[in-house]
């Protein structure tokens, strides 16, 4: 008969269960299928079709899983003979009982006979790997039986220097050797060598060979001729007992440096062959993925590159999965080990969890997160009023809504000035405006500044060919401003993981954390298109407050409010298609007109869109500030400004404050005086 696994190969598994299986099948990963109902026991969401390896598997153990023969024996109740017969049927290739002729019929004597030359090609390079094999076998056997006393006291001095037990080098029968193959390159046999042999199914089948002097023009460490293979790779051929932990390392003396105090590791040996290991995980899925693999590749970009990419793949296979911080004074999980007094201690830290308790926060972080707090210390917007509730500009999330035509950009472009002027860096995601736009609303508010009668709008300055001097000294004062700020101009295109990257590479760069601001949320593209509008705005919060977490930087995000909102006043309800601002943000704020307090609980509409109209057309608008949630702050809190849209200029109202008898600022509430602290 035909080579089966050339057969096998011809099937597509999944196209295969797609047409002929009851049920429906659905993509649950890259490249990860799963057929509700199961075919073999009827259940749900168990019964898995891989595309990559051409096989299945069920979580439930109904069955053995396999290839399209075991599929066929398995779900369509074939015999081992009836489901060989099938696949030929299904190939189309000729099915032929005799016994001699073990190929199938084919009227073409020149495919024969290539079908005979890949044959005995196939069969050479067998007996080849086969041979190989096989020496590597009988030389780690007869070494180990060898083994002189003094070449085993050896071993354990050389370990010992790395920390490792000589109960470690018995298990392993590590050995010394001259005899182990180098490449011609750098010598052949005579340096003497640790050797670290490697099983598989319980028979030494290859070794790692490390040289125990330093010899010149010879390679420290080398593998030994053939396939390599992962050492303790039948671990995952195992069901897991109490322990159901995997440490997955590069280097051989990491792997016994964990098992040294009694935890399974895996050693790969190098980084390259990490793609050995996910095939492993994938051929031997049922017991595999039943174990949490701790990865704790070198503390390198190598290894870090290698764990991530570990990683995604696992998660792509729904298996679980924890990251080893090694502490990075030391370059791996030996070396980590072998400084290490307290084994136990050591032990202790391999679970990650240890190392994320409050107990050992305090220990190692606590006191440097009080003194990087310090660094925060009189970061103020600039609005006085502001800054006194909010105590500051701190890492978070400062979210700000308002209806529309309300001046929330201008507000915001306002504060970001102030603060640049006050030596913060500040990146401006605009994702509406354009830069020409925000800089001309900047000059428009230094010339009001400067001089209210002969200010000039934003309108004027873009389109007035003839540049007033007021203009020109504007420009001159913003030039300051200027040199602190970045406005990146969004194409509708902008993403929170693009605003993400932006942020990272500017602080890696300049080593400057700085002071985020987007405008505005709704209009952030959504990560996935197929989400609804209150998922997107719900993910992007989360994800910026996230980037505010992970880079300790304030981020400033304004929102548009909903139009049902428009004539009543600020509260949460306000904020569009979001539960996750108020959940997520730090500080939550909204403008409204200070008429609203007034209209507040009036059941005539009429009225109060008449009231509404008249408060936006005076000069200057009556504006609060209303703050909703601030965590390090009172929760709620009212700031008033007299607004100047003509010239996007926000001043303070300071009709509440006073100088008392003192001569101290005060602020009046519920009619009694409050000092204030400026």
């Amino acid at each position: 008969m035909a080579e089966l696994n050339e057969l096998k190969s011809k099937v597509n598994l999944l196209d295969y269960i797609k047409s002929n299986a009851p049920g429906k099948v659905e993509k649950v990963g890259a490249n990860q299928y799963r057929l509700n109902p199961c075919p073999i026991c009827n259940g749900k969401d168990h019964f898995t079709i891989y595309a990559d390896s051409n096989s299945y598997s069920s979580f439930s153990e109904c069955c053995k899983g396999g290839s399209i023969i075991d599929y066929l024996i398995e779900a369509e109740n074939y015999t081992m003979e009836e489901a060989i017969k099938r696949l030929y049927a299904i190939t189309g290739t000729d099915y032929n009982t005799n016994k001699g002729g073990n190929k199938p019929m084919n009227n073409s004597n020149v495919n024969n006979s290539n079908a005979n030359n890949k044959v005995q090609a196939e069969q050479k390079e067998a007996e080849k790997k086969a041979f190989v094999r096989e020496q590597k076998k009988q030389f780690i056997l007869n070494a180990i039986q060898n083994q002189t006393s003094e070449n085993k006291q050896k071993v354990y001095e050389y370990l010992k220097a790395r920390g490792i037990s000589q109960e470690i080098a018995d298990k392993y029968h590590l050995f010394i050797s001259n005899d182990v193959y180098e490449d011609s390159t750098v010598g052949i046999k005579g340096t003497p060598r640790l050797v670290i042999p490697v099983y598989k199914n319980n028979e030494p089948i290859s070794y790692v060979a490390r040289a125990l002097t330093q010899v010149e023009g010879k390679i420290k460490a080398i593998n030994s001729a053939g396939e390599q293979t992962p050492l303790n790779i039948d671990y995952i051929k195992q069901k897991p007992t109490e322990d159901k932990c995997i440490f997955i390392c590069e280097g051989w003396a990491d792997a016994l440096s964990i098992e040294d105090v009694g935890r399974k590791a895996i050693a790969l040996h190098s980084t390259s062959n990490t793609g050995k290991l996910i095939d492993q995980i994938k051929d031997n899925y049922q017991t595999a993925s039943r174990y949490v693999y701790m990865l704790c590749y070198d503390n390198d970009t190598a290894g870090n590159n290698a764990n991530m990419k570990l990683a995604q793949e696992l998660q792509e296979m729904q298996i679980m999965y924890r990251r080893i911080s090694i502490p990075k004074e030391y370059k791996d999980i030996n070396e980590w080990y072998s400084k290490t007094e307290n084994k136990q201690q050591f032990k202790e830290s391999l679970n990650p969890y240890n190392t994320e308790t409050t107990f050992n926060y305090i220990n190692d972080s606590f006191l440097n997160d009080i003194s990087r707090m310090k660094d925060y210390k009189g970061r103020l917007t600039g609005f006085t009023n502001l800054d006194n509730e909010i105590n500051g500009v701190c890492p978070g999330l400062y979210v700000l809504g308002a209806i529309s035509s309300l001046g929330k950009t201008t507000y915001i472009c306002q504060l970001a000035d102030q603060m640049a002027s006050r030596g913060e860096h500040i990146i401006f995601f605009s994702l509406e405006q354009s830069r020409f736009e925000l800089v001309a609303k900047s000059i428009s508010r230094q010339t009001f500044m400067i001089n209210p009668k002969e200010a000039k709008t934003s309108l004027a300055i873009m389109q007035n060919t003839d540049i007033a001097d007021i203009t020109i000294e504007a420009v001159k004062n913003y030039q300051e401003i200027a040199n602190n700020t970045i406005i990146v101009e969004g194409n509708f295109d902008m993403t929170v993981e693009s605003i993400k990257n932006y942020v990272a590479s500017y602080i890696k760069i300049t080593g400057i954390k700085p002071i985020v601001i987007l405008d505005y949320l709704q209009i952030l593209r959504p990560i996935n298109d197929k989400m609804t509008d209150k998922q997107q705005v719900d993910f992007n919060v989360t994800q910026l407050k996230r980037i505010s977490r992970d880079y300790d930087i304030p981020i400033f995000v304004i929102c548009s409010f909903n139009r049902e909102n428009y004539t009543s006043v600020v509260d949460f309800t306000s904020f569009k298609e979001s539960g996750a601002i108020e959940y997520s943000a730090d500080v939550v704020m909204g403008l409204q007109l200070k008429v609203m307090e007034e209209l507040k609980g009036n059941a005539k509409m009429t009225e109060v869109r008449e009231k509404i109209n008249e408060a936006k057309s005076e000069t200057p608008r009556k504006v609060q500030l209303i703050g909703l949630k601030n965590r390090n702050g009172k929760s709620y809190f009212k700031c008033e400004y007299n607004f100047y849209p003509a010239f996007n200029y926000f001043e303070e109202d300071k009709s509440n404050l006073f100088f008392g008898d003192t001569g101290r600022k005060t602020r009046r509430y519920n009619n009694s005086e409050m000092e204030l602290p400026f």
